[in-house]
């Protein structure tokens, strides 16, 4: 029996030969199921937009195809066939021959198993391997005079992306033509691939650079040689040259100075976080730099990874960290009395100038406060604010804390507070405590604006704003030599000096309402002053001034019960001296058996009850403590 015999006993009386091959009967045998018509047949097209899409995203793949007949055109014209390309989906995105098949094979045209019977087309898009299909193999009547062979092409990652197909009547069946076809698809998968990895090559290209240029620091990668193979952006702002015209000059061509990277490419050494103070026609240039050897199996340097930030973002960094940042504003300086409106006046014309300031006055009356509102009111708002308290470290820690420390062969180089407060304020607090050689080293580093390292010969520029506190008289320790005369002129352009808080004790309830403030704000609790401590405070001297107030009211919220601090929350030796206190500044007078009961319970709660104890807190003898306590009926009294 002949395959002409096999058709017509399947298509007439449903007989299934088995000289078919296994896939032609299994595609005949489905075809039959779902009603396929043999006689019948008509093209599904796709619609002109979707088909415009599909040749756009198979660009590359119709590329590739053309490319491949282009280059076996002699073949192709003596081969009498007609070559197709068939995406994924089995629809036409180009043909190629001028015979005529007698079968109309247009683009857009769908060319899977429903639509067109068995064909070696509709085989490999349901199994993805190679098929021919010969005249009465062929399940419609259209094709029963041709024969076609077709090959799938797949990416690299083994996915069928395309199906290669070659078409030609049947007389002109030659197995030989097929080596053109599964030539022809190989190169068009060959083609593809190189293209798709192209493109990967291309994105990946794309990926690094993108990571190259998002990186905040300078990059430069060199061969082993010292060639610029890729620099950003950043690097080239830094420097100052183009990373474009950079790319395959010699590093020390592209900059005005001897590049430090030069030393890996001898030693094949790298470094992380080092610093370097180079000259340059543009003055020093200051750098924290990482240098990464790249080298391969043999321990040959092949290339050098050479990442940089000028100093000034690293100081940024710095500053941000360590909290060097101002808090205080104009509003926080709380009061109505004249020296207030003085004091506030003075900080509007500190703000608005780059003058020095020196802040007078005892301890704990808020200075900081003062020198933080004019950093924050000033065009250096933005900038650090950097607190350096001359009295709390050895002389030898506070020069290098002060001015750094250069780079030697056992140790890093690092910066001083002047340098970290570069484009800022630095707070210089009890300035007196400074040693005099280190007030005049202090004042010509101000006055030059450049600080020399502790150990180095290079001057490193700076702009800061200074402002200087003192608890004395600093023009009497100038006078008695203590005191360079220099530095006290330069810091005392303009001086503004703060009152002990016992001159200004009309401002004592708008300051504890602002402390109270700040407290609800941290607890969400509201607290107020009895009347009997509003008149203690008034009372009282407070030698500690404002940090002695806020210390006190920070004890009484962590004692009290409600939200009224009373008399109980108060510590003995402000009771104690708030009602021997002659200079009050009020004509109130406590009564005498107030101040005895008061006294007696803050004793008997300092000693948790202790009897003894108390009566010697009291300076009074025991049974004089039960006298009087029997007397003002106060029980034994615990906490």
């Amino acid at each position: 029996m002949d395959y002409k015999s096999a058709w017509e006993d399947f298509i007439n009386r449903d007989i299934l030969s088995n000289i078919l091959p296994s896939e032609i009967r299994n595609s005949w045998r489905r075809l039959k199921e779902r009603g396929f018509d043999p006689f019948s047949r008509r093209d599904y097209m796709v619609p002109i937009t979707e088909l415009s899409a599909k040749k756009e995203d198979n660009k590359e793949l119709i590329s590739a195809f053309l490319s491949s007949i282009r280059r076996q055109k002699g073949l192709i014209l003596q081969s009498e066939m007609k070559f197709i390309l068939f995406d994924k989906d089995g629809v036409v995105l180009s043909v190629v021959g001028d015979v005529d098949i007698g079968i109309p094979i247009h683009c857009g045209a769908y060319w899977k198993e429903d639509t067109v019977g068995t064909t070696s087309v509709s085989l490999t898009l349901i199994d993805g391997v190679p098929h021919t299909v010969i005249g009465y193999q062929h399940y419609h009547v259209d094709f029963l005079n041709t024969w076609d062979a077709s090959c799938p092409v797949y990416d690299e990652n083994g996915k069928l992306v395309a199906v290669v197909s070659a078409f030609s009547k049947v007389d002109g069946f030659d197995v030989y033509k097929l080596g053109w076809l599964y030539s022809l698809a190989k190169s068009v998968e060959n083609g593809i691939q190189f293209v798709l990895a192209s493109k990967r090559l291309t994105v990946s290209e794309k990926y690094q650079r993108a990571i190259i240029e998002g990186i905040s620091d300078g990059l430069i990668l060199f061969d082993d040689k010292g060639n610029v193979l890729t620099m950003n952006s950043k690097a080239g702002e830094i420097l100052k040259v183009s990373p474009q015209e950079a790319v395959g000059k010699f590093v020390a061509d592209i900059v005005d100075f001897i590049p430090v990277v030069l030393d890996v490419f001898e030693t094949k050494k790298g470094y992380v976080d080092k610093e370097f103070i180079v000259k340059s026609k543009r003055g020093l240039l200051h750098f924290i730099k990482t240098a990464v050897p790249v080298k391969d199996e043999n321990d040959n340097l092949i290339a050098v990874v050479d990442i940089f930030r000028e100093i000034s973002r690293v100081q940024d960094l710095v500053t941000h960290f360590i909290g060097a940042r101002a808090i205080f504003t104009f509003d926080d300086i709380v009061g109505d009395n004249k020296f207030v409106k003085e004091i506030r006046r003075f900080i509007k014309i500190a703000a608005h100038s780059d003058v020095p300031v020196l802040l007078s006055g005892p301890r704990g009356v808020g200075k900081e406060i003062i020198a933080q509102a004019i950093h924050n009111a000033s065009h250096r708002s933005d900038g650090p604010f950097v607190t350096v308290n001359c009295g709390a470290m050895p002389r030898g820690l506070i020069e290098q804390d002060l001015f750094g420390a250069a780079a030697d062969y056992n140790r890093e180089g690092r910066p001083g507070k002047l340098e970290l407060a570069n484009g800022g304020t630095l707070f210089l607090d009890n300035i007196v405590a400074l040693p005099l050689d280190l007030q005049e080293r202090l004042f010509y580093t101000l006055q030059k604006k450049q600080i020399l390292r502790v150990g180095s010969i290079d001057s490193i520029p700076i702009d800061i704003r200074v402002i200087a506190s003192t608890d004395v008289d600093l023009k009497k320790e100038m006078e008695k030599g203590s005191f360079n005369v220099d530095l006290f002129y330069y810091l005392s352009v303009l001086s503004i000096c703060i009152p002990p808080l016992r001159k200004r004790k009309e401002d004592i309830p708008l300051i504890v309402d602002r402390l109270f403030e700040r407290i609800e704000t941290a607890t969400g609790r509201k607290y107020r002053l009895s009347p009997e401590v509003k008149e203690l405070f008034l009372r009282y001297n407070w030698p500690g001034n404002i940090r002695e107030l806020e210390t006190v009211i920070e004890r009484a919220v962590l004692l009290a019960e409600g939200e009224e601090i009373t008399l109980k929350e108060m510590p003995s030796y402000i009771i104690s001296e708030g009602y021997d206190s002659t200079d009050n500044g009020s004509d109130t007078v406590i009564p005498l058996r107030e101040m005895e009961i008061a006294l007696i319970k803050k004793a008997l709660e300092a000693t948790d009850g202790n009897i003894y104890r108390a009566s010697k807190l009291l300076g009074i003898q025991r049974s004089t403590l039960y006298s009087k306590m029997k007397k003002y009926k106060i029980v034994q009294y615990t906490t």
